[in-house]
């Protein structure tokens, strides 16, 4: 399985409807859920730095570490709660408005399922927890998308 490596993108790095959006989506998952709303932080893709590519080339078994501030999954993802900070949820950064806005109702979820249950125990939980998430954020995909679709910015 290949694994994908992230790293955190500058809030102001994400197009301004895209942050609206997602700041709206988690403004209405809070007063829905009835939670304090979730800190929101970005990620994109982290590419291979130049001295891993040259370590790479030269055979070494001297890698550099990752970036930091990067964190790798085993697949690709649109968000991420971590266990540790259930506070904060992270999107990735260019998936567009309207996705982006489901993806932060869906991530709100999690922050909600941690915070009344703590962490899942076990893979039968999380994959409960995931089919819960994904269920809110499909009957709630007509809100995200007139939050998405609200946005004070021009096109």
């Amino acid at each position: 399985m290949t694994e994908t490596r992230y790293i955190e993108v500058p809030a102001e790095g994400v197009p301004l409807r895209e942050r609206e959006a997602v700041a709206g989506a988690v403004s209405w998952a809070a007063l829905d859920l009835e939670m304090p709303a979730p800190a929101i932080r970005w990620f994109g893709p982290c590419p291979t730095t130049s001295g891993e590519l040259l370590a790479g080339m030269a055979g070494t078994a001297n890698m550099p570490p990752p970036p930091e501030g990067s964190f790798e999954e085993d697949r690709r993802i649109r968000g991420y709660v971590s266990p540790q900070d259930p506070g904060t949820i992270w999107i990735h950064a260019g998936m567009g408005r309207v996705q982006a806005a489901a993806t932060a109702l869906h991530e709100s979820l999690h922050s909600w399922q941690h915070n009344l249950m703590g962490p899942s125990r076990g893979p039968l939980e999380f994959a409960g927890r995931e089919e819960q998430a994904a269920a809110y954020a499909n009957a709630s995909r007509e809100i995200a998308r007139s939050i998405a679709n609200s946005s004070t910015e021009g096109a």
